[in-house]
């Protein structure tokens, strides 16, 4: 719907940092000099950081103690059961 109000100008700019098939992005957006795309960066803070850092340590040390960590990537899933 972003992509047809753009192109028929009833949006005057458009900026993005969420898309609806991500990482992909509609590549027609790319055609449109009044649209910003941006990575999604609603997570970037100190406080935010530091506990992704501590998540990560705590993924890492499970994994090495326990055999996995508690953060598992949804594509990855079955992975573990073939190693």
């Amino acid at each position: 719907m972003i992509v047809r109000l753009t192109t028929h100008w009833k949006l005057g700019a458009v900026g993005l940092d969420v898309y609806p098939n991500e990482p992909e992005v509609n590549p027609r957006f790319l055609d449109f000099p009044n649209v910003t795309l941006l990575p999604h960066m609603g997570t970037v803070t100190r406080d935010t950081e530091r506990k992704m850092e501590a998540r990560t340590l705590t993924n890492i040390r499970d994994y090495l103690v326990k055999g996995k960590g508690i953060d598992i990537v949804p594509e990855l899933r079955d992975l573990g059961a073939k190693l």
